[in-house]
């Protein structure tokens, strides 16, 4: 039941898209916290959905362990309303995300979080840019290993380079 919403939704947004000529297919690269050095694939124009894959691709002193984590994202562009032609700047952003994280920091217990995050685009070109997002960081789930589940309110933010094609 769950997987058909997920379907029905995802093929809205895909057939609410289809009117815009400006690239729709973004792939980006950057830094985040908790998505460590990832790289993003997003479709869409003002309403974008997408995914990500992070990792730190080295270890800390004394780990043996590695650092990878992986998401789901839907963001909303929100449009000039004085140009309507200029690509839009401004965006709020969901994610889900799993990741394992292990270094003694206040996002170890943890394992699956939301992040509901805000951020600017500068564009380099049309087709090419920095997005910018800082937010919160909602833990939803307690890794089995690191005891009970407690909530906190965490920082989240992801600074990464795109480029559109299309």
């Amino acid at each position: 039941m769950r997987f058909s919403k997920l379907l029905v939704l995802t093929g809205l947004v895909l057939v609410c898209n289809l009117g815009y000529g400006q690239g729709k297919t973004e792939l980006s690269g950057g830094f985040g916290i908790p998505d460590f050095f990832n790289f993003r694939l997003n479709y869409g124009h003002n309403l974008r959905v997408g995914g990500y894959l992070g990792f730190i691709p080295f270890k800390f002193y004394g780990s043996s362990t590695s650092y990878w984590s992986f998401g789901a994202e839907i963001s909303y562009h929100l449009p000039d309303k004085k140009d309507i032609n200029k690509s839009p700047v401004w965006y709020v952003l969901g994610g889900l995300c799993f990741y394992h994280f292990d270094m003694g920091s206040k996002y170890d217990p943890y394992n699956i979080g939301f992040y509901p995050r805000a951020g600017r685009t500068i564009y380099f070109s049309k087709k090419s840019g920095i997005n910018l997002d800082v937010g919160l960081f909602l833990p939803v789930s307690a890794r089995s290993d690191m005891g009970p589940y407690d909530f906190k309110i965490l920082f989240s933010g992801n600074a990464g380079f795109f480029f559109r094609f299309n």
